[in-house]
């Protein structure tokens, strides 16, 4: 996985818990050959972790942040961040 940031980072975390919340996918595996990208995803997945919604604005062609609330418990057993390296 590549790094995301800001908005992109956002995202992906709420569409991964959204996902697992749902049904649609009790699991999520991350995998990277990054540490340093793998610590932030766990970071980022910790119960209480701050977790951003973002909304397009249309008629002004922008993002902007809707609410903010924080990751649910339990997140965190159901994704999985694994190292793998390059050979």
């Amino acid at each position: 996985m590549s790094a995301k940031w800001k908005r992109s980072f956002d995202q992906f975390i709420g569409g991964c818990i959204h996902g697992i919340r749902s049904g649609k996918f009790d699991h999520v595996l991350i995998l990277s050959d990054s540490p340093a990208l793998l610590e932030r995803y766990r970071k980022a997945f910790a119960p209480g972790a701050p977790l951003v919604f973002w909304e397009r604005i249309a008629a002004a062609d922008k993002w902007v942040q809707r609410a903010t609330t924080t990751v649910p418990e339990g997140m965190h057993r159901r994704v999985t961040c694994k190292l793998v390296s390059e050979s």
